[in-house]
């Protein structure tokens, strides 16, 4: 959980790593190009005049590239905030403490005169913080793809269409 999240290693395709790099003006200005570029345009309906159809392109771009610069530049401060909440809350912390001290101490303790692995819990880790994890981080994963590629997924949408199918399913099961 903690490699995903904060590891700072070169090596290391973490949040925080892409994180990092957003206060270079240079990588932000790149990200923005190609965030706010307009898709083709084609424009039907004035074949006859070719400079209106130019105006009529250019006003749809000049519209798409405004609100797009608009939505980039929320999106990075978002995205940097996110992650330091995440990072400063209570479970991150707790993530934090278990991979230093398992660090520390060699991912192994003597426990009456034996050696023994850590448990989760000797660290303030209970059941259920990998999935609160990874629900702190889903919102920032899908803005950062949408900032970095410029696409995004409607995974609350996806998941509903597999439980709408897999109920139809089991209801057509328990009618055989």
């Amino acid at each position: 959980m903690r490699a995903l999240l904060f590891d700072t290693d070169d090596r290391v395709a973490s949040l925080a790593n892409v994180i990092k790099p957003l206060v270079n003006t240079h990588l932000i200005e790149q990200l923005r190009a190609d965030f706010c570029d307009p898709p083709g345009i084609q424009v039907g309906g004035h074949d006859e005049d070719p400079a209106l159809k130019a105006l009529v392109k250019k006003q749809i771009q000049e519209g798409h590239i405004k609100s797009k610069k608009q939505e980039f530049d929320e999106l990075v401060p978002r995205c940097q905030k996110c992650f330091k909440e995440i990072k400063e809350s209570d479970l991150g912390r707790r993530v934090e403490n278990a991979r230093n001290k398992l660090i520390a101490h060699n991912e192994m303790r003597t426990d009456n005169g034996e050696r023994r692995s850590y448990n989760p819990k000797d660290f303030g880790l209970k059941w259920g913080d990998a999935q609160e994890v990874v629900l702190a981080a889903k919102k920032l994963v899908f803005d950062i793809n949408l900032l970095i590629n410029n696409s995004s997924y409607d995974v609350d949408g996806f998941r509903k269409i597999l439980d709408d199918r897999a109920k139809h399913f089991w209801e057509r099961v328990e009618r055989a």
